[in-house]
């Protein structure tokens, strides 16, 4: 059996049907979002509470998000994300600047 690769942010956001779609199916959820913070998401990682839009628009795993998410860049600096899409160091990093 062939194993299916993981597709990366922009990759899932491109099957949803592209960030405006991903914006307008947010609307009918009570975490509606702009465009423009979906643009935002390959470089700070997907929030979760917007997970299942993908799941039904791309079709689109947990897993895959999970690893997805993971290659984000500033994800992988360590910094967690707010839900508004904003970073916040981690008590981690205000150890490092203290």
């Amino acid at each position: 059996m062939k194993r299916k690769r993981m597709r990366s942010i922009r990759q899932i956001i491109e099957d949803a049907g592209g960030a405006k779609k991903i914006a307008e199916a947010s609307r009918k959820t009570k975490w509606a979002i702009s465009a423009k913070s979906v643009y935002d998401w390959p470089e700070i990682g997907i929030v979760d509470m917007h997970w299942p839009i993908l799941v039904k628009l791309a079709k689109a795993t947990l897993k895959e998000l999970v690893a997805a998410n993971a290659k984000a860049p500033k994800r992988k600096a360590g910094r967690k994300i707010k839900a508004e899409g904003k970073p916040r160091p981690t008590a981690e990093a205000d150890k490092r600047a203290a």
